[in-house]
């Protein structure tokens, strides 16, 4: 038989079938009001793909679930394949492995781990240099987009497990894979200018008719995010516990010099980085800004890797080598149809906003103070798990404020529940449709490759996220202007 000739296992097929059961067969059970029928169809759909790559992989589940998607109503195969792969997400992401690739295989990737690892304070302290790696995405979210910081963070962070000897699989690097993301995320939402930020708060100011103190609403930001970030450490430290052996012991040379093309491949890389950041914290008027808000950062994304090709450098790879040693196309597959079937969510045709609605806004009516503010992150908290988080703020936000102005004083301002709302939208890990960063880490199988140990950490970072909110973020309020 031809199934001989593979490497699958029988368990494997009983999955596939199970996967695309679901797919076709969810939609034919009776109508869950207020669910329409296309509604049931793309939860359907959504659950045999999560079941798909919970059981058989990332890849075909994926692609299965937008040719089922483009059999609905919700749009023809065209539409679908054209939001999945057009989507601006998925193009800066290709370009940005294809840079990430270029930096690993010039040997700047590993450079900058032998200076990270032998940095002086750092040297022989493993845990000081474990809180230097959840820092490193930290600050790059806060002022770049985070998907395409991550990326290159982890990069960095793989060239570290490579010098001090780690392999996929063990603990340390799994909990730093999860970390950098974790850290990134709360970070990703520090400035105003951020994509979720901007919908809550527009929310906000619009239900509210009152102004934010912006300084107020970076500083509560700051302090609640690092909080996070530290507490996350010290639950690796003394909770998990890992070898960290082979960071005191690591091999360090520091002899190394750099080549003209990888020389290059920095400034151009470093020039990346400044084209992001800076449209971000220049003048609005300035024509420069003008000019880089109109590209867009997978424009620059993909000017800087033109650049690249055409130097061509007798020690660059070719574009071919690239992209498909660089480019985890898996990963590619996974985010677009997750990022598809979230949108999909949105759909007024589906019911799906309704159903959200109509079962979360009992679950805070009737609530008073602290009880209140605990449903409401609670209730956006899990729902942005399955939808884009810029959406489940767009849609709850008011929700929420509305409630509260009906309730009357709750014992802490609006503000806060605002600022927590955004946190709460933030921290989207639990499926692969919360974002694209979730999307990253639900397919970053090599090293996290058990799911066990995925969700564990993903409901780690949940709870502490909640401890930073409530514990921290309600009494910093009181001493912040907001």
């Amino acid at each position: 038989m031809i199934f001989n000739e593979t490497k699958n296992k029988k368990g494997y097929y009983v999955h596939s079938v199970i996967c695309l059961a679901i797919m076709a067969g969810f939609g034919t059970l009776p109508l869950i009001e207020p669910l329409t029928p296309l509604g049931m169809k793309i939860i359907g759909i959504f659950l045999g793909m999560v079941y798909g790559w919970l059981t058989v992989g990332l890849h075909w589940p994926s692609i299965a679930g937008l040719i089922m998607l483009g059999m609905t109503d919700y749009s023809n195969m065209n539409g679908v394949f054209k939001e999945a792969f057009g989507n601006n997400t998925i193009l800066l992401l290709m370009f940005v492995y294809i840079l990430a690739g270029v930096l690993d295989k010039a040997g700047l990737t590993r450079y900058i781990c032998l200076r990270i690892v032998s940095i002086k304070w750092a040297k022989g302290k493993p845990w000081v240099l474990t809180f230097l790696v959840l820092m490193m995405n930290y600050v790059c979210s806060a002022l770049l987009p985070p998907s395409a910081s991550l990326l290159i963070c982890w990069y960095i962070l793989y060239g570290i497990c490579e010098v001090c000897g780690y392999k996929p699989g063990e603990k340390w690097p799994m909990l730093m894979v999860v970390g950098v993301m974790f850290s990134g995320n709360i970070a990703g939402q520090m400035f105003p200018y951020k994509a979720l930020a901007i919908t809550v708060c527009g929310q906000y100011e619009a239900v509210m008719n009152s102004s934010i103190n912006y300084f107020g609403y970076t500083m509560w930001m700051l302090v609640t995010s690092f909080v996070s970030v530290v507490v996350y450490y010290l639950v690796c430290r003394y909770v998990f516990r890992p070898d960290v052996s082979k960071l005191v012991h690591a091999d360090v040379k520091l002899d190394e010099t750099l080549s003209s093309y990888q020389k290059f491949v920095f400034v151009v890389f470093i020039g990346y980085v400044l084209c992001m950041l800076l449209p971000g914290i220049m003048p609005a008027e300035w024509a420069i800004t003008v000019f880089f808000n109109k590209l867009g950062n997978t424009a620059v994304a993909a000017i800087v890797v033109c650049i690249l090709l055409f130097m061509n450098f007798k020690q660059g790879r070719s574009l071919n080598e690239m992209m498909f040693d660089g480019v985890r196309w898996e990963v590619l597959f996974l985010i677009a149809s997750a990022l598809t079937i979230a949108g999909a969510f949105r759909n007024p045709d589906t019911g799906i906003e309704n159903f959200f609605v109509q079962y979360a806004q009992p679950l805070m009516e009737g609530k008073t103070g602290i009880a209140f503010i605990i449903v409401a992150v609670l209730v956006v908290s899990m729902i942005t798990q399955f939808c884009n988080n810029a959406a489940t703020g767009t849609i709850f936000t008011p929700i929420i404020l509305m409630i509260m102005m009906s309730i009357g004083d709750v014992g802490v301002d609006t503000r806060v529940i605002m600022l927590m709302l955004v946190q709460a939208c933030a921290v989207a890990t639990l499926f692969p449709s919360g974002g694209a960063t979730a999307a990253l880490l639900h397919g970053n199988r090599q090293w996290i490759p058990k799911t066990t140990d995925l969700y564990i950490c993903a409901v780690l970072m949940l709870l502490i996220n909640f401890f930073s909110l409530f514990v921290i973020g309600i009494p910093l309020s009181k001493v912040l202007p907001l």
